[in-house]
């Protein structure tokens, strides 16, 4: 699953930033096979351990050194579902 959050388009294509192995970033595609809540369930593109930027995609570019600092997925999940309901009459 990747966080609806940390993706964004292009010309009908999905993509995430990667932290390679040099705390650099690369650009991923990546196809959805569906959308759960706030995530995407991936289909191809992406493998498990996989690390993606979370917050802060729109300051990212492509071979940017970046000190990544991690969060668990059980985090993410929280803040995700964790949206107060509206009230209705």
């Amino acid at each position: 699953m990747a966080p609806q959050k940390a993706t964004f388009e292009i010309q009908d294509k999905t993509f995430v930033f990667l932290v390679g192995a040099d705390n650099k970033l690369k650009v991923k595609g990546f196809v959805p096979k569906s959308r759960l809540s706030h995530f995407y369930i991936i289909e191809s593109g992406l493998q498990e351990g996989d690390r993606i930027v979370y917050e802060g995609i729109k300051y990212a570019r492509d071979g940017m050194l970046i000190t990544p600092s991690n969060l668990p997925t059980d985090s993410v999940l929280v803040k995700s579902s964790t949206k107060k309901p509206k009230a209705t009459s």
